[in-house]
């Protein structure tokens, strides 16, 4: 009876380092996965970040814009006042 114990108990040992080997694998698979899960939120904030740095350069081209119609606009209306 020892002997078959014995067997039992060995094949017991292999099942056990399997299922640990198996259990490490997930672990190290799920830690992979929460790495690439964390870096998406950096990404999107990085580009809602250059979308907006963006969207602030072209407000400031199109106010510069604005101004320099507004200014001519205005140099217009005073040549129009001094020649009458």
């Amino acid at each position: 009876r020892n002997k078959v114990r014995g067997v039992a108990d060995v094949a017991t040992n292999a099942d056990a380092d399997d299922i640990r080997e198996k259990i490490n694998e997930a672990r190290d698979r799920i830690a992979e996965q929460i790495t690439r899960n964390s870096s998406v939120p950096q990404d999107v904030a990085a580009d809602v970040s250059d979308v907006a740095a963006d969207a602030a350069e072209s407000v400031s081209e199109a106010a510069d814009t604005a101004a320099d119609a507004a200014e001519g606009a205005a140099k217009a209306a005073a040549d129009a006042v001094k020649s009458k």
